[in-house]
């Protein structure tokens, strides 16, 4: 993919990029998902394997995905990521990854009428939080967005984004310094050259028992940290300030990861069981 400016047909592709590694229920899942995708509009699925797993090919050809298989080792999940920006040729690109799912066989309609500019706008919609394909929770982000609560760790889920083909070469994809949360420093850049659009629907389920969920709150917070002061973004104005703002977070994020997390596995598994007749 080049940053060249490109027209958009009237019909525009859409390049839907999902990472995989010996997850064959998920990818399963995620491609019946990208199947299902109805309008005005064509759809590219490019499966990234890190496991480089023979019978990756075999499910998708049991499926009738035309999906492309890069099927390789990677140096992790933001390389995999942006070898699917490589072979990408879509006007959108979509972040999938295994045992993510579209909401609505709709959703790629909604994220397309909230663009003016395909190629080089990016935005968001709403997510619902999933537990082993169980739903736990419906995540509203910050509409209006807010750039210095994305500085701070707010972020908007990942899956439920699409990116301008254009935007997304201009910013050169994900950094491989951030193995936590490199789509969220792709984000505050984005948010940087582009507002945002919002799609005010339900676009995507997410699988809240994937690798990014593993890590422990410090972790992430340090990264965050990271992340803002590569990208440039100072959300107080001052050191002192973010530095006390973090400190904050990181209290709160703690107490919410350890009393949180069980009550809304606890949901899933009570919504999971079937309504008594």
């Amino acid at each position: 993919m080049t940053a060249e400016k490109t027209d958009v047909s009237s019909r525009p592709k859409i390049s839907v990029i999902t990472i995989t590694r010996d997850d064959l229920d998920g990818l399963s899942r995620t491609t019946e998902s990208v199947l299902t995708q109805q309008g005005d509009f064509d759809v590219e699925h490019i499966v990234v394997d890190g496991g480089s797993d023979p019978r990756v090919a075999k499910l998708l050809a049991d499926l009738n995905s035309p999906a492309h298989v890069i099927s390789e080792p990677d140096k992790g999940r933001y390389d995999g990521m942006n070898k699917g920006i490589h072979a990408a040729t879509g006007d959108l690109l979509w972040f999938m990854n295994s045992g993510d799912l579209f909401a609505s066989p709709h959703a790629i309609e909604y994220a397309l009428d909230s663009l003016d500019d395909v190629r080089n706008e990016w935005g968001f919609g709403y997510e619902i939080l999933a537990y082993d394909g169980k739903p736990a929770a419906f995540r509203e982000h910050e509409i209006p967005f807010s750039r210095p609560l994305l500085a701070l760790g707010y972020g908007v889920p990942h899956q439920t984004c699409y990116f301008g083909a254009d935007l997304i070469a201009e910013l050169g994809g994900y950094s491989l310094e951030l193995p936590i949360i490199a789509d969220q420093h792709l984000m505050m850049r984005a948010s940087m050259k582009s507002e945002p659009r919002r799609a005010y629907q339900v676009l995507s389920i997410y699988d809240g028992s994937g690798i990014s969920t593993r890590w422990t709150t410090r972790q992430h917070m340090l990264e965050v940290r990271k992340a803002r002061k590569m990208a440039g973004l100072s959300p107080t104005g001052s050191k002192v300030g973010d530095d006390l703002v973090m400190l904050h977070r990181m209290t709160v994020e703690s107490a919410r990861h350890y009393l949180g997390r069980p009550i809304l596995r606890a949901l899933a598994r009570v919504w999971s069981k079937p309504a008594a007749t």
